[in-house]
């Protein structure tokens, strides 16, 4: 993630990177639109960002009390991130943000993994398909964005504390 990974740690940011390469070449662009393309990239989006911001909060905001320390990697991994996110929200107004954007990046996954039926195999101007590869492009915005925030607060670019008192 933000920081170097050890040799035997995933760095979580490499999905977005592949999210990135794919929209560079121009596997997102209307005459190259494939929907298992469409579909990665939006799912990986969206776990770079959950794993990313996940590994922070293990290692920003260790306390006893942070329900991410028994994290079970399975469907309620995904609730106890959003809550831990919205407890801290109400001290620290960046974390909201990030919430938000790790929901919003949450819809489109689910739209992109549980949608069964194809997306590519429709005439070529397919606004469906035109929908999901937006909805891949905002999914990477939304996951640099996290990535940027969480460097930022990890930098001491932004302190998260100062933010919300600037507020009141």
């Amino acid at each position: 993630m933000t920081s170097c990974p050890t040799s035997n740690e995933f760095d979580w940011e490499d999905y977005l990177t592949l999210c990135v390469s794919l929209q560079s070449k121009g596997y997102l662009k209307s005459e190259n639109l494939e929907d298992a393309t469409v579909r990665n990239v939006i799912s990986r989006a969206y776990y770079s960002a959950f794993m990313g911001t996940t590994k922070h909060l293990l290692n920003t905001k260790n306390s006893a009390n942070n329900p991410l320390h028994q994290i079970q990697y399975n469907g309620s991994s995904h609730k106890a991130l959003t809550d831990r996110l919205h407890d801290l929200s109400k001290s620290e107004t960046i974390y909201k943000f990030i919430g938000d954007k790790i929901s919003n990046l949450k819809i489109n996954r689910i739209k992109a993994d549980y949608n069964t039926e194809s997306i590519a195999r429709k005439p070529k101007y397919n606004p469906q398909l035109k929908l999901y590869a937006g909805m891949a492009n905002v999914s990477i915005i939304d996951a640099q964005l996290v990535f940027k925030l969480i460097k930022d607060i990890e930098s001491g670019i932004v302190n998260p504390q100062k933010l919300q008192n600037k507020k009141k």
